[in-house]
């Protein structure tokens, strides 16, 4: 998202869900602000992290693709089970 503001006033699923409680709006904050270590990012296990895109679908996935790699290559995250082995699903 270009910032918060334009969330506000595009992002219908988050207008939707927050349903008019402006405090939930003080908890969003920029993706690039937590990368670039100027906001935090989850400070608990209790804390929820929620990514909304605003942007281009081709530029999400190829971030998205980047910031795998990268946790992979220092073990970071945890590995779930999209499907099982069992054909069943």
């Amino acid at each position: 998202m270009d910032s918060v503001e334009q969330s506000r006033q595009e992002a219908g699923d988050l207008i939707i869900a927050f349903h008019g409680d402006e405090t939930c709006w003080t908890g969003v904050k920029k993706l690039s602000e937590i990368v670039a270590g100027k906001a935090s990012g989850r400070t608990s296990d209790t804390e929820v992290t929620l990514f909304k895109s605003n942007g281009i679908a081709s530029w999400d996935l190829a971030v998205a693709m980047k910031v795998y790699a990268m946790a992979r290559e220092k073990g970071l995250g945890k590995e779930l089970p999209l499907w099982s082995d069992d054909g069943k699903g």
